[in-house]
């Protein structure tokens, strides 16, 4: 007997694609600022703009993902389509704010830059609620995007240095993780000190924090989404394992350990 899928099933997809979208815009961010400190063009409005339209473009292919999977689960399944569309939307409102702060456009505020900046990040709401617009009355037909690998799931109360073999051999298992906010949120925090004291490059820094950024956003939620921390974290451990062995001190190697194991990542 197969189960039904739930409005719960529908928000773990399209925070997948929000977060493949998130990763895309922080990496297209930190290649822009480091290019740009290479010219000797950080502090430039050029800069600050050409940073707000990387994370545009992602933002938007975001947007059309989002949409394309809503179109796929409300034709594939007997899920209330109000509902999907009221969650998707408002899942992509967030998604609006994360990807103008991935941007970090607002530290380019002082050099007057502040009325070019709000109308770019206008744009991210305009092209939203017309996007949306366009697709509730039939005149945006989004292609439906790729599908998330699918790994049986395996709730287990405790298990200590044993793993579970099901089905045939090349089965891929998983056992489920029960994240604690207060814990991850404490490692993050220690782990975001750790950086700012070891003296790193500033471009390994920006890439640093900008899955910080993305996590911090999802513990602060009420119901954050796990898939974003997860590859928000998966992706800032890709950083801290690329940082130079005499870099990376016992205090940065110490407190990543700890945020590993606060999210999960082992």
């Amino acid at each position: 007997m197969s189960a039904e899928p739930t409005t719960n099933d529908f928000l773990e997809l399209i925070d997948w694609h929000i977060a493949k979208a998130q990763d895309r815009a922080a990496r297209a961010l930190n290649e822009v600022r480091g290019k740009a400190a290479a010219a000797g063009r950080f502090q430039s409005s050029a800069t600050a703009i050409h940073s707000i339209e990387r994370a545009r473009t992602e933002f938007d292919a975001g947007v059309d993902a989002v949409l394309g999977e809503l179109k796929r689960v409300a034709q594939s399944t007997k899920l209330n389509r109000d509902d999907l569309r009221q969650l998707a939307v408002q899942r992509l409102e967030e998604f609006a704010t994360a990807a103008k702060a991935i941007s970090q456009a607002e530290q380019f505020r002082s050099m007057g830059l502040s009325q070019q900046i709000d109308e770019q990040f206008a744009g991210f709401d305009r092209h939203l609620q017309f996007a949306v617009r366009q697709f509730d009355v039939g005149l945006r037909v989004p292609a439906e995007p790729e599908v998330p690998a699918v790994a049986n799931s395996i709730t287990v109360g405790t298990m200590i240095g044993s793993s579970i073999a099901q089905a045939s051999p090349a089965a891929k298992q998983t056992v489920e993780f029960t994240l604690n906010i207060e814990t991850a949120t404490t490692a993050l925090a220690g782990f975001e000190s750790a950086i700012a004291g070891a003296g790193l490059p500033p471009k390994t820094v920006d890439e640093l924090m900008a899955d910080v950024h993305t996590i911090r956003a999802q513990l602060a939620k009420r119901s954050p989404s796990r898939l974003i921390i997860h590859e928000a974290g998966k992706s800032l451990r890709h950083v801290v394992e690329g940082i130079a062995g005499g870099m990376l001190t016992p205090t940065v190697a110490s407190a990543a350990a700890a945020l590993w194991s606060a999210l999960g990542l082992g």
